[in-house]
């Protein structure tokens, strides 16, 4: 079943999620820092660190694939915002 898809960060989290995540292969990763990007460019409003792990604790990763994936995501929020990268300007 095709989910309506209106929110592009949903876009982004459900690309990721349905492909292969466990894997850390560089494909399935850029699907991941695609998710990053969409969430600091159109996730101002709402602290979406707390909402993505809600929901990859309710996906189909491992424990151990939750918690590096939280370090990634943290690391590169962090690295991003400190070095003011203006996201507008990716296509």
């Amino acid at each position: 079943m095709v989910k309506n898809i209106n929110s592009p960060i949903e876009w982004a989290y459900h690309s990721w999620i349905n492909h292969f995540p466990e894997s850390f292969n560089p494909p399935d990763m850029k699907h991941f820092y695609v998710l990053i990007k969409t969430i600091l460019r159109y996730g101002r409003k709402i602290n979406y660190f707390d909402l993505f792990k809600l929901k990859i604790s309710n996906s189909k990763l491992s424990k151990a694939d939750q918690c590096t994936y939280l370090d990634l995501y943290t690391t590169v929020v962090e690295v991003c915002e400190s070095r003011h990268i203006d996201y507008r300007q990716f296509n």
